[in-house]
């Protein structure tokens, strides 16, 4: 085995254990714990009464939850690139538009980078794994999808995901 193709295998299988690693961490974060407490709830010490609260404002607020707000989003972004473009010389234009094109492509290569990671570690996972508890993943990875898709916080509100970051 060459030296780029031994690159390229342990570069997938550092990955694939990363990405592996990182959906147990989330997994694990997100599955309610203590009893069906939260992170926040122990974290915050709430009682039943606070956490039966909790749950009816976050339910309350997902319900506002806007299912176009990605489409408003890119609404938003391609305004914000034709009043930027105005601004632009006509001499610069082609050049202006060859960055716009350069970045989606790298934004789209990265995309793709990303999800053939998370499946090959979904794969290897799925490989390591009896038939009961292969199951039990297989549940995991759907409710995944519901719970943390791509458009916002769990329908549970917060402290049935990991807990906030701050950047420092």
């Amino acid at each position: 085995m060459n030296k780029k193709t031994m690159a390229v295998v342990l570069t997938s299988f550092v990955l694939s254990m990363g990405a592996g690693t990182l959906l147990g961490l989330n997994w694990a974060r997100s599955t309610p714990h203590h009893g069906g407490h939260s992170w926040l709830t122990d974290e915050l010490k709430l009682t039943p009464q606070q956490q039966e609260q909790m749950r009816a404002i976050w339910s309350q607020a997902m319900q506002k939850n806007d299912p176009n707000m990605g489409d408003r989003r890119h609404g938003l972004q391609k305004e914000r690139d034709d009043a930027i473009a105005k601004l632009i010389p006509a001499e610069q234009k082609a050049a202006y538009d060859k960055i716009l094109a350069d970045y989606a492509a790298k934004v789209d290569a990265m995309g793709r980078e990303r999800s053939k990671a998370f499946q090959d570690a979904v794969e290897h996972s799925r490989q390591i794994l009896s038939d009961t508890q292969r199951q039990k993943y297989e549940d995991i990875l759907k409710r995944g999808e519901h719970r943390h898709g791509l458009h916002g916080a769990p329908p549970d509100g917060p402290g049935h995901g990991p807990p906030p970051t701050t950047n420092k």
